[in-house]
């Protein structure tokens, strides 16, 4: 029985996103033998990202300081949210943690990661250079899409451990079973996104 953020999967190729003024044809991809994911990528859709990044700064509460975000696919969007909120001055940076470990790094943080679209644990990295950057600030965490809310919690414990409160969190979307509240909950902090997407599931088949 399909439940909220869930729908069976009927063949279909696409699945139809409206976002503020702005209607995307999202292509169904198979994750394993019973899920499909509407497959969002923003990198190199600049109206989008801009657009996205309007919309998320109307809903988030002013007065962070710095802006972070998961690599890869949500840093274009990160970097609006920045140079938007920065203004004039551009006083609002932003910083990204890594999936893998630079040779520049020292001193780095990192904490454990699985989600929906990796089929092992990672590690995400925080260079000590923005853990220092973070430290006494007030943090926004932005990315493109949240699903499990599993990233955003281990996002969230390395902008605790760098010494950073973290302010709020806001995503262009939420996916299948990330109910607002739970994640809310779960993160201990609020979100915010500009609309929800369902995850499909179907019968067993050859992956």
């Amino acid at each position: 029985m399909a439940h909220a953020g869930m729908m069976p999967y009927n063949g279909e190729e696409y699945f139809d996103l409206k976002l503020g003024n702005i209607n995307r044809r999202l292509p169904l991809v198979k994750i394993n033998r019973t899920t499909w994911i509407a497959s969002f990528v923003m990198l190199g859709d600049v109206r989008l990202i801009e657009h996205c990044a309007e919309l998320i700064l109307q809903k988030v509460r002013p007065g962070f300081d710095i802006v972070a975000v998961p690599e890869a696919k949500a840093i274009p969007l990160a970097h609006s949210v920045a140079r938007l909120a920065g203004g004039s001055e551009y006083n609002i940076p932003y910083c990204v943690f890594r999936k893998s470990q630079k040779v520049y790094m020292q001193g780095e943080l990192s904490a454990p990661v699985t989600s929906i679209t990796t089929a092992h644990q990672q590690r995400l990295y925080l260079d000590s250079l923005d853990a220092g950057k973070m430290r006494g600030a007030r943090v926004l965490f932005v990315d493109d899409v949240i699903s499990t809310g599993s990233t955003l919690a281990a996002c969230a414990g390395l902008v605790r451990l760098a010494g950073g409160l973290l302010h709020q969190t806001a995503a262009a979307l939420i996916e299948g079973g990330a109910e607002p509240d739970k994640l809310r909950a779960h993160a201990q902090y609020t979100l915010v996104h500009l609309a929800a997407i369902p995850v499909f599931y179907g019968p067993e088949s050859a992956a």
